[in-house]
């Protein structure tokens, strides 16, 4: 990481998520290096609290990827936060919609 710039925890969780998006995988100890996090374990839970609400999972190995749709993981609990139903769509649905 570029010693004079340093990630805010939204930029963080951005990068992850771009890379996530478009098809990368990452284990903790290279999304720590990815966002200039000093300890994997950190990147570990930003990227477990990046699961509570985008289909990502982490495999037995420990590598962390583009999950199941989110039609299959249930309600989202961004309902909860915006009191009202999110609609469940694959993220390749959401693309192809948001680019019409």
């Amino acid at each position: 990481m570029n010693e004079e710039f340093e990630f805010t925890p939204q930029e963080r969780a951005a990068v992850l998520t771009w890379h996530l998006s478009q098809g990368g995988v990452l284990t903790a100890e290279q999304a720590a290096k990815m966002t200039g996090l000093q300890y994997p374990r950190s990147a570990s839970k930003l990227l477990g609290r990046l699961s509570r609400v985008l289909p990502i999972t982490c495999t037995e190995k420990g590598v962390w990827h583009i999950g199941v749709a989110v039609e299959e993981v249930g309600p989202s609990p961004l309902e909860k936060v915006f009191h009202t139903e999110v609609p469940s769509a694959s993220l390749g649905e959401l693309a192809r919609k948001n680019s019409r």
